[in-house]
């Protein structure tokens, strides 16, 4: 294998030939991941350099199929250094990968008889971390570019903060989990279309969190009402939420991502309408909304539950998921049961969040 060095730090070109082909075959996010092409190009321009590589003509799949087979083989080029089967050296501005029982002289390979006297352990140590960090951070950009594929939203008229990207890049290049990926994944696609939804903040929690963190706070996930509150309800109930899940709600709490001390942060959440005209709030929950109407525009709707801090807010929302039926059924029960008309609906699909809709109404 051999790769010509443009940077100390620089990809391999072909990584990044996936965001080129997405200008000459067009797919439902073609405007989203323009835009994605265009901030990594703005953003982090010592990772991707698109313009230095001619576009290919070739099918949106057999391209993908080819970056994920460079990801891979770039990935066990990796392990063959890490165990000593093979040792990068440079000659003449172009780096090579040879047999660990081989040395280069005057461009030529030549077999050397003690490999541990050749190597430059820190130097080997050093290629290899830079390779995985280059390998981390394309396989993270392909899973935003799939985020962005399906979706219809036009491009926003402002781009992410450089410095933003700077950092974003900077964590995403140490995730090597494909759960951390998708997160981070889900941070670019978000900031791409939409400047300023995550904090530098939100980047340093994501930053430092385990694979075994991700996976246990999204237990919350589907039960995130307008993206702040978390109603003890249903599923949520205790004791029931203390069976099913004993670490509700200290662990969120502990993480920094709901308010509160225990269960004192599980206080009275109240709502005021949002129109003037008559009493109507819409509690959404990622595709599915609890609507809730009445006569008296003034009026306040009440329901116990637990708030997220701004972290929480934003980390939370990486991982929409559909809310139990159960969930849905008792915080509408309880809303009717404070004399308000009440209905289940859906979210109409292709809806952007500034013109949203909701279709199958079912009064409860």
């Amino acid at each position: 294998m051999m790769c010509r060095a443009t940077s100390a730090a620089g990809p391999h070109p072909e990584l990044i030939t996936f965001l080129e082909r997405t200008m000459d075959h067009p797919v439902p996010g073609e405007k989203l991941l323009t835009r994605l092409l265009e901030t990594l190009d703005k953003g982090i321009s010592a990772l991707l350099r698109p313009w230095q590589i001619r576009r290919e003509d070739r099918a949106r799949v057999e391209g993908r199929e080819r970056e994920l087979l460079i990801i891979a083989q770039a990935e066990h080029d990796v392990e063959d250094i890490r165990a000593g089967r093979k040792t990068v050296v440079q000659n003449q501005g172009t780096v090579r990968l040879l047999p660990a029982n081989s040395e280069l002289v005057d461009g030529r390979v030549e077999p050397v008889l003690s490999l541990p006297a050749m190597l430059d352990n820190a130097y080997q140590r050093q290629v290899i971390n830079l390779l995985q960090e280059e390998i981390n951070v394309a396989k993270t950009i392909l899973k935003a570019e799939d985020i962005l594929a399906g979706d219809p939203s036009t491009a926003p008229s402002t781009y992410a903060d450089p410095d933003w990207l700077a950092r974003w890049r900077r964590s995403a290049a140490q995730m090597s989990s494909d759960q951390l990926q998708f997160l981070f994944a889900s941070v670019l696609a978000g900031e791409v279309k939409s400047p300023g939804s995550f904090s530098l903040r939100t980047l340093d929690f994501l930053k430092n969190l385990s694979r075994d963190e991700a996976e246990r706070m999204q237990f919350v996930c589907p039960f995130l009402a307008n993206g702040r509150y978390v109603f003890t309800l249903g599923p949520l109930q205790a004791p029931q939420v203390y069976h099913d899940n004993r670490e509700f709600p200290f662990f969120l709490q502990e993480l920094g991502l709901l308010s509160g001390n225990g269960y004192m942060g599980n206080v009275l959440q109240k709502f005021e309408s949002e129109i003037a005209s008559e009493f109507r709030v819409v509690l959404r929950l990622n595709d599915r909304a609890v609507i809730v109407r009445g006569s008296d525009p003034k009026a306040i709707l009440q329901l116990n539950g637990y708030k997220t801090t701004p972290v929480g807010a934003q980390a939370l929302s990486l991982c929409p998921m559909s809310a139990p039926e159960s969930y849905l059924q008792a915080v509408a029960v309880h809303c009717k049961s404070k004399g308000f008309a009440v209905a289940i609906a859906s979210r109409c699909a292709g809806t952007e969040p500034a013109e949203e809709g909701w279709i199958d109404e079912v009064a409860v």
